[in-house]
């Protein structure tokens, strides 16, 4: 039997997180509640219960569907909006974790509140123009800046040898002012 209404909006009542599913309430079919509906996803950020999803019934009737997602609405909008705005967030209080990107500036960012981790299981670079920094899983970082680089900084702590263009801080000797050859250290 097929059904009228392919494509519903109601309210989640109930959620099953580790299989991805829940349960749906029709407030304007007297309340009734659905089967368990998985959600069409292919990453995992379940809505709360309460949050309005939109909801696709499959053609054999109202006892199959999918969960679609999220719709906007009166109590559910977007932090920020505009034409060539792309914008992910990973916490339901804005601005504490997400990613944007202004296509009209070519402009992309990330923000966290908190600690970020980045894992990757063998090289990790960072490119912009001429400049390179590049982490390799072996232990060695190396750092290209044709045009110099800076550190602003009360101290540096280095725990080895410091090596510039072949001469090594802890090995070499020097003729002092009075012409006495003293160690580095």
């Amino acid at each position: 039997m097929a059904s009228n209404d392919t494509f519903r909006i109601g309210k989640i009542s109930s959620i099953d997180y580790p299989k991805g599913t829940a349960r749906i309430t029709y407030e304007d079919k007297s309340d009734s509640t659905t089967a368990m509906f998985s959600f069409l996803a292919w990453q995992y950020w379940m809505p709360r219960v309460g949050d309005q999803v939109l909801v696709g019934h499959l053609s054999n009737g109202s006892c199959s569907a999918v969960i679609l997602g999220p719709v906007w609405h009166d109590g559910h909008r977007p932090p920020e909006g505009f034409e060539g705005l792309y914008r992910k967030d990973y916490n339901r209080k804005y601005g504490l974790a997400f990613e944007r990107y202004d296509a009209k500036e070519q402009a992309y960012s990330e923000e966290v509140t908190g600690t970020m981790t980045i894992k990757p299981t063998d090289t990790w670079t960072l490119q912009v123009g001429g400049c390179t920094i590049t982490v390799e899983k072996g232990g060695g970082i190396s750092i290209t800046a044709p045009a110099g680089i800076t550190i602003t900084t009360p101290t540096i702590t280095v725990t080895g040898d410091v090596i510039a263009r072949g001469v090594s801080l802890d090995d070499h000797t020097h003729t002092g002012v009075h012409g006495e050859t003293s160690d580095a250290h």
